[in-house]
């Protein structure tokens, strides 16, 4: 007979009623039919709105026509301007796009890949557009693996450990001023110049995500440089959120603990304790999260929610994690879908005012790849 463990019993009740408080408005009967259908619909819309459409502004050779609401002119700038949150939606397409059911031969792939090896500097190693942003810089890494160009990933690994982006230990990012910005402050844009955060330590969805391109570029635990920064998100994980002063707030963390499921598969760790520790970790920012003003929670941002069941579905297939949790989570992303099939989120400011588009493709992502995840532990049985 197992011995009786009040502290569990007592976290899981916590956990439950702060899950309730979260995701309080809806049933919790979902079927797997509901899910799939909502998941057919958001790659339908990302494909067309920030995929088709954004590539018909890219592919000119980065021109945007942007209009000013206070004199309802419209203007015209580039060559080269690109805005961020487009960038980002094409760079999350080229590594996605098996997911979303369109083949790597396929003519949309292949071209969108061309314009971006076409911003590589191949003698340096970078995209002078926007390898500041670090993510970016990260995602282009594996991608050029991925796309048959593993010396060019090389290339772009030394030149991110000489860069301002290595902060020995771990990995950080900031802002590209070649780009309009959407994610990052729009006192940046269009300014030429990088701009590079400063973070405690190191900032853990840098590092994470810098790690998980790493282990596609044939990086195993038993490199030097990658058991260092294991070990180092390790201690991290054993943290609590609200005593440690290792990365910039709990929205990095929060990101960054949503890849840590695929970071233990990826270098096939064997030992359980860092999933375990990573539910902690997070469970550590969830009972702090409401008191954090002015910050986006998983209940008002689909973003942190699509993480955050990712996070879950993939630790459940290494960890007992209550499946209500999850199933919450799931029950009011489909109650958000929007009827075009999108997932919002809110508008980012412009410079000057200028309004130019919108953050709703990395929130539809995240939502459609979390209720995937949802979708392969819930598969109905034979």
């Amino acid at each position: 007979m197992k011995k009786f463990n009040g502290y569990i019993l007592l976290r899981n009740i916590i956990f439950g009623v702060m899950m309730m408080v979260f995701f309080p408005q809806q049933s919790m009967s979902l079927s797997y039919h509901d899910v799939d259908e909502a998941i057919k619909k958001g790659k339908a819309y990302y494909i067309q709105n920030h995929v088709r459409n954004v590539w018909q502004y890219v592919k000119n050779g980065g021109y945007i026509k942007i209009r000013d609401p206070k004199t309802g002119k419209n203007q015209n700038l580039g060559p080269n301007v690109y805005i961020e949150c487009q960038v980002y939606d094409l760079t999350h397409f080229l590594q996605h796009h098996e997911k979303l059911g369109i083949p790597k031969n396929d003519p949309l792939v292949t071209e969108i890949f061309q314009w971006f090896y076409k911003q590589y500097n191949a003698q340096i190693g970078y995209w002078p557009l926007w390898s500041a942003e670090g993510c970016l810089h990260f995602y282009g890494m594996k991608i050029l693996n991925r796309f048959d160009h593993p010396k060019d990933a090389k290339k772009s690994f030394d030149w991110l450990q000489t860069s301002k982006l290595y902060l020995n230990p771990g990995w950080g990012g900031g802002s590209s001023g070649y780009l309009v910005q959407s994610w990052g402050d729009s006192k940046y844009s269009l300014t030429n110049r990088f701009y590079y955060s400063d973070y405690y330590m190191f900032n853990t969805e840098h590092t994470v995500k810098c790690l998980l391109s790493l282990s596609e570029m044939g990086y195993t635990i038993k490199d030097p440089l990658i058991k260092k920064h294991m070990d180092l998100v390790y201690e991290w994980l054993k943290t609590v959120y609200s005593t440690h002063k290792m990365t910039t707030s709990y929205f990095d963390e929060m990101i960054a603990i949503s890849f840590v499921p695929e970071l233990y598969e990826k270098y096939k760790i064997k030992d359980t304790a860092m999933i375990k520790h990573a539910y902690s970790h997070l469970n550590s920012i969830l009972t702090i999260i409401k008191t954090l003003k002015g910050y986006p929670s998983p209940d008002d941002s689909t973003y942190l929610a699509g993480q955050l069941l990712i996070f879950y579905e993939r630790a459940r297939r290494h960890i007992d994690i209550p499946k209500d949790l999850s199933q919450k989570i799931a029950v009011d992303l489909i109650a958000k879908q929007k009827p075009d099939g999108r997932w919002a989120l809110p508008p980012f400011s412009q410079p000057k005012g200028l309004f130019i588009s919108n953050l709703d493709g990395t929130g539809t992502l995240s939502a459609i790849f979390g209720l995937m995840e949802w979708l392969e532990n819930n598969k109905p049985k034979k």
